[in-house]
């Protein structure tokens, strides 16, 4: 059927010249074929810069090994594979043959092949410095550059005059650094600490980079890790001092680790350049703050856990923790004889010279008196009135009676009003027992209340 259509669609004499042309088709592509099987294909040398095996040869080899070389240097691995087993198979612990047959699947780009029989080559000689060269070529091949590059330094270390060595070093370092960079970088959200693996290669093949360390230390004020950000924050300061958020997270990790003096000049170099940042400003009190407590004695550090702090203690205590105050001046310093030369002479004077706390009737103040329950209540009512009078709202619940304070006690209503706004509270007989001493516990709770309220 196929052929009565073509019959009838064409001529007779398109049919005539379609087979004349069919007979030639079929004469040229014999032709071409013969052509094809009789020429030999044109070997390819192999692209490399090994140094020869035949190269610092401690013992000569057999004619195979060198007809293998120079079918390698043809391009011909197959048969060159054939002539460097011919002499494993004479001389099995000669070990540049192994060598030499990694070469060739180097050649053939076969890198799984010609890291075995390069590995092959080195069980044998460990210190093969040609074989520990090859198989940095392997590790190159896949870009492992790590690998490859302690290859190198392994080669470098058997033969430091290996030929084009320091050269090649050089460049597999800059690959070997681009590429950690170039993965640290695209790992920072969803892996810090891979990121930060490839990072720390980066400034390990880099030092002079500044810019991976801030990439680091960022790695690390994200987890929270001032310890280990500030030396990478300060070997980059010229990028630090370009970048007024990462030079605040600085100075914020210096005051962490207890470094004020550091962190506070940060602070007053950024307040200088944002006179309205409230939250600098904010740093810098809470900074001086502390430079503060650090000069202070034991007594003062030691009075978060005191059983029974003292009135000194308190005063210090207030006047460091209640920032609010600091607006509020007094005209007349009541004159207190018996705090001079004392370490909280300064808090003490401002807490009375404030109306906060009280002298005795004979003038004294006695800072090393155990401070009442009664005492902590009129302070923290006074404090509230304070707050009051600057237009904070304060929350109170209904007053209630009070087993052991009745209502026609002088001190019920600064009492009730502490326990109204939950400043203070009953004790767990349902007492208040004013004239029980405070421990330190106690009066730090009033004062974290009373900051929180004044927020």
């Amino acid at each position: 059927m196929v052929a009565l259509n073509w019959k009838l669609k064409y001529p007779t004499s398109w049919r005539k010249r379609s087979a004349n042309m069919s007979l030639r088709n079929s004469l040229f592509l014999a032709l071409l074929f013969l052509w094809c099987c009789a020429t030999p294909q044109t070997l390819k040398p192999p692209k490399t810069n090994l140094e020869s095996p035949l190269n610092s040869l401690e013992t000569n080899p057999q004619k195979s090994f060198y007809d293998g070389y120079a079918d390698y240097q043809k391009g011909d691995q197959q048969a060159a594979r054939m002539e460097f087993e011919k002499q494993i198979k004479n001389v099995p612990d000669f070990y540049p043959a192994y060598l030499a047959i990694g070469y060739t699947y180097l050649a053939d780009e076969n890198a799984d092949s010609a890291e075995t029989w390069i590995k092959k080559s080195l069980e044998i000689a460990p210190n093969y410095a040609q074989a520990h060269y090859a198989l940095y070529s392997v590790y190159e091949m896949r870009q492992q550059y790590d690998d490859a590059l302690a290859e190198l330094d392994q080669t470098a270390v058997l033969k430091p005059d290996y030929p084009g060595l320091a050269q090649t070093r050089n460049i597999l370092r800059l690959k070997n650094t681009e590429m950690h960079l170039t993965e640290g970088r695209k790992l920072v959200a969803q892996n810090p600490e891979e990121a930060l693996r490839h990072f720390k290669m980066v400034e390990k093949l880099a030092p002079e980079m500044e810019d991976v360390k801030v990439e680091i230390a960022q790695i690390y004020l994200q987890q929270n890790n001032c310890a280990e950000a500030i030396p990478y924050l300060e070997s980059a300061q010229d990028q630090i001092n370009d970048n007024p958020r990462l030079k605040s997270q600085f100075a914020d990790c210096l005051s962490d680790q207890g470094k004020y003096p550091e962190a506070l000049a940060i602070y007053q170099e950024l307040a200088a350049a944002q006179p309205a940042n409230a939250e600098l400003s904010k740093k810098m009190k809470a900074t001086q703050k502390k430079m503060v407590e650090l000069q202070l004695p034991d007594e003062y550090k030691s009075m978060f856990t005191t059983p029974e702090i003292t009135r000194g203690q308190f005063a210090a205590l207030l006047i460091l923790n209640m920032d609010f105050l600091e607006k509020y001046n007094t005209a007349n310093s009541e004159i207190i004889p018996d705090i001079l030369n004392h370490w909280a002479q300064k808090f003490i004077q401002e807490a009375v010279d404030l109306g906060i706390m009280d002298l005795y009737p004979n003038r004294t103040f006695q800072p090393s008196q155990d401070l009442t329950r009664v005492e902590l209540a009129k302070a923290g009512s006074r404090l509230l009135e304070i707050l009051t009078s600057e237009g904070k709202k304060i929350p109170e619940k209904e007053a209630t009676s009070i087993e052991d304070v009745p209502i026609t006690n002088i001190y019920y209503p600064m009492i009730s009003k502490v326990l109204a706004t939950g400043v203070m509270t009953l004790d767990g007989d349902g007492r208040f027992h004013p004239s029980r001493s405070v421990s330190g516990a106690e009066a730090l709770s009033l004062v974290n209340r009373l900051k929180a309220l004044a927020e």
